[in-house]
């Protein structure tokens, strides 16, 4: 399994200020510090905030709104409404 060579900048969390100069090395290369990474499924950001997380959320289901109204336009509110909980 090939691991993401990322790491956050932990500046901001005023226990572990004294990172934020650090340079940490994996196989001898420096890894990059970056405001946020994908995670199992899951937005991880810097400053530990779930904005970006549930923005990505909030977008899946508008798509699967989207899906279900499109391809089953036709069928009776009750029926688009057990679809919906299907998703879930």
């Amino acid at each position: 399994m090939a691991w993401a060579r990322k790491c956050t900048n932990e500046a901001r969390d005023p226990d572990h200020a004294h990172l934020g100069d650090s340079v940490f090395y994996v196989d001898g290369k420096p890894i990059d510090f970056v405001s946020s990474f994908p995670q199992l499924a899951h937005v991880i950001t810097d400053t530990l905030d779930d904005g970006p997380d549930i923005t990505k959320r909030f977008g899946n289901f508008t798509g699967q709104v989207n899906d279900v109204l499109c391809f089953f336009g036709k069928v009776s509110c009750d029926v688009k409404a057990r679809l919906f909980r299907a998703l879930h």
